[in-house]
């Protein structure tokens, strides 16, 4: 579940029925939810198993969904729409977090990389390799250049997105 304010003002939620629903929480009702008139070729832009995290991206109108089945589908936030997933991960993602300064997506799961997606490409632009156990969560440290990545073991890796290499 996500909230995303100001102009879109609206309640993002997903799980285990693997669709993603739109609220308007002062009418207390559905505002939308991705179609369920899939065809064989829309399938792809869709879930299979489990939303483990949304990320609303207000800037570009989008909001992004992890899910168990590796993929991170985007979202046209007006009108719920996809775009084109972004796959590249071999295991499910469980975490999702927006670098805002350079407009990139981060995306942690059971493989033990974090991948950086730029939302504008359907294919990972650079991955950072160093735990040895599956992550727990990915995170941008607002006002810097870090980004910090645990795993289930307890490690911690501060990253340098310069140079993409670990502090």
């Amino acid at each position: 579940m996500k909230w995303c304010g100001g102009n879109v003002n609206k309640l993002f939620t997903g799980g285990v029925d693997k669709i993603v629903h739109a609220w308007d929480v002062e009418k207390y009702s559905e505002i939308s939810h991705e179609t369920t008139n899939k065809t064989e070729t829309d399938l792809m832009n869709y879930h299979s198993l489990e939303i483990q995290d949304l990320l609303p991206i207000p800037d570009l109108g989008l909001l992004a969904s992890a899910s168990l089945d590796t993929k991170i589908c985007l979202w046209r936030m007006d009108n719920m729409q996809p775009t084109k997933p972004l796959m590249g991960h071999n295991k499910g993602v469980y975490s999702l977090d927006w670098y805002k300064d350079n407009n990139l997506i981060l995306s942690a799961g059971f493989d033990h990389d974090v991948y950086i997606w730029n939302p504008h490409v359907t294919k990972r632009i650079f991955q950072l390799k160093g735990h040895n156990h599956s992550l727990a969560g990915v995170k941008w440290l607002p006002g810097t250049n870090q980004i910090i990545s645990g795993d289930i073991s307890g490690m911690f890796k501060v990253w340098d997105v310069r140079t993409f290499s670990t502090i």
